[in-house]
């Protein structure tokens, strides 16, 4: 867990209450046992295995977020945000996604990846189309709902 670290230290590791300040204006309170945080709650800054910086925001148990929200910093999907809850860093029960647009995707994951119904939202809130996922792969099919045609002329009129 990367930061600079304020607290209690035994045998040159993290041990008893600190805080870990990584990133802009994070902060993570927690209690530490030989290195590894037991419990916390605030917020931290790292990039995850595919190089993508993000902010978790929530509750970490056993050295990672277990509860809460994840912000994307940069890339592509810089701005999105993900919620729910995590096993070992990784989503997993019902996972919401709004985009910078301000929709949003309601889905079940299963060690990060898709697994179950998704919903698709526009930025009204309106269901646009419900589709299947297994094992992180869409295998369909899109049904669309009421909401697909507002959904295209945003989409449509958007893109000019």
């Amino acid at each position: 867990m990367a930061g600079r670290y304020s607290g209690g230290i035994a045998n040159g590791v993290r041990h008893g209450k600190g805080v870990v300040y990584s990133g802009k204006n994070c902060e993570l309170h927690g209690e530490w046992n030989n290195g590894k945080l037991i419990y916390g709650q605030g917020s931290l800054e790292y990039k995850i295995s595919n190089g993508v910086l993000v902010r978790d925001v929530g509750t970490f148990v056993d050295n990672y977020i277990k509860c809460g929200q994840r912000l994307i910093l940069n890339g592509d999907q810089a701005g999105d945000v993900w919620e729910g809850a995590f096993v070992n860093g990784a989503l997993n029960g019902l996972c919401k996604y709004r985009h910078k647009t301000g929709s949003r995707n309601e889905i079940e994951c299963v060690n990060g990846a898709f697994h179950g119904i998704e919903r698709v939202y526009n930025n009204f809130g309106t269901l646009v189309y419900t589709t299947r996922w297994q094992n992180g792969k869409e295998i369909g099919p899109r049904e669309k709902s009421i909401g697909w045609k507002m959904w295209e002329s945003i989409q449509k009129w958007g893109n000019k």
